[in-house]
């Protein structure tokens, strides 16, 4: 029997995300926030209601932007539309899913998936149903959409893509999921006709967009030791494209960059994160299943600096704005890091509650979703 641990079991290190937040009697601690000279101007600009947010489960639902708008979901049900400028409303809509991953936005599609194995892909401009479709199991992580199909990955370690026009199921590829794995899973990617997906067996897999043809495939962690417990390697960062290069991270594995279209290693270090990285032209920027944030080197995985000052907060992944990274957590707060040395040099209570997400960036701004479904954006800098 497969069994997905939910993130209020409190089993294990609450850096993997697996504790329930608040947690205060068991399980390493939350470092205690501490005053530091801040030295980066930031601003609540505007908030916005996203609904009912990601429930009990602490979800991970997305926030994610065309350019023109942000999207958000709710667990309930409910997806919402705003001006990426200044957070109006532009159109809410009622799929009556119970909505647990996505959304997904590409090509004028909005798609979400729901606990009981459905997607939904709704118009981008107006809200409008498109379509929905059957999927095999629960889908936890957003759909990638491309021009011509949508890739989704569902709980049951199954990898599938749908016609974007009319949703209908063009092919599928499954892999076999370990007796005990995190709660959740890996965004696909679609690129250069290729969908690209990280799996709970710790494999990386490309496959031909158009026939769903096993393009290559590479272990960025291998399972080791007695106990299930420490043979979890499960992939559930998004894998990022930079270039002709391909970044991922495994939990109780390898941090690793290949090469996108033959899944060549280029190198890989020892590493162990479930939430992501994000990529600048130099560095990349980490954060470890104790919640120590990273910046390594992009070439060759040598480190740079190491963050300590938020151990154990349940970070969300990092994102790039400018000269800073910035992370969310568990109480709502952003903290902003020098790209440079990882000191803090600004730090903002954003929200009530978790920041599940990564924060999503776009120019000197900086919007994070709270796990109550509070839409928050923040400017950087004077």
């Amino acid at each position: 029997m497969r069994w997905l641990l939910w993130p209020l079991t409190g089993l294990l290190l609450g850096g993997c995300g697996l504790m329930g937040f608040g947690d205060e009697d068991e399980g390493p601690q939350p470092a205690e926030l501490t005053e530091f000279p801040a030295t980066l101007p930031v601003t609540r600009a505007w908030s916005a209601d996203c609904g009912a947010g990601s429930g009990e489960a602490q979800l991970k639902l997305a926030l994610v932007s065309d350019g023109e708008r942000l999207f958000c979901a709710d667990h309930e049900g409910r997806v919402a539309a705003f001006s990426i400028d200044d957070g109006r409303a532009l159109w809410r809509v009622e799929t009556e899913l119970p909505l647990s991953g996505g959304p997904g936005v590409g090509a004028g599609r909005v798609v979400v998936g729901s606990a009981n194995a459905w997607i939904a892909a709704l118009d981008a401009a107006d809200g409008a149903e498109l379509w929905r479709a059957r999927v095999s199991s629960e889908v936890l992580a957003r759909p990638a959409i491309g021009a011509t199909v949508v890739a989704v990955q569902t709980a049951d370690g199954r990898l599938a893509t749908h016609d974007a026009d009319s949703g209908q199921r063009l092919w599928y590829f499954d892999t076999s999921v370990p007796a005990l794995s995190l709660r959740g899973t890996s965004p696909p990617l679609i690129a250069d006709d290729q969908v690209i997906a990280g799996f709970a067996n710790g494999k990386l897999a490309a496959f031909a967009e158009r026939d769903g043809r096993q393009l290559w495939e590479a272990a960025i962690a291998l399972p080791r030791g007695r106990s299930e417990l420490d043979r979890m390697v499960d992939i559930d960062a998004p894998p990022v494209l930079r270039g002709d290069s391909l970044y991922a991270v495994a939990y109780q594995g390898r941090v690793a960059a290949l090469a996108s279209r033959s899944g060549t290693l280029l190198w890989a270090r020892e590493f162990s994160s479930s939430s992501g990285l994000d990529v600048s032209r130099e560095r990349i920027f980490i954060v470890d299943a104790e919640d120590h944030v990273w910046a390594i080197d992009r070439d060759g995985g040598a480190s740079y600096w190491r963050q300590e000052g938020l151990q154990y907060r349940k970070l969300s992944a990092p994102a790039i704005v400018g000269d800073s990274v910035v992370v969310g957590d568990l109480e709502g707060y952003l903290h902003f890091l020098d790209t440079s040395d990882g000191r803090l040099v600004a730090r903002l209570k954003a929200g009530s509650g978790p920041i599940l997400g990564a924060p999503l960036v776009s120019g000197d701004t900086v919007y994070a979703l709270m796990a109550s479904g509070e839409l928050v954006a923040v400017k950087v800098g004077g």
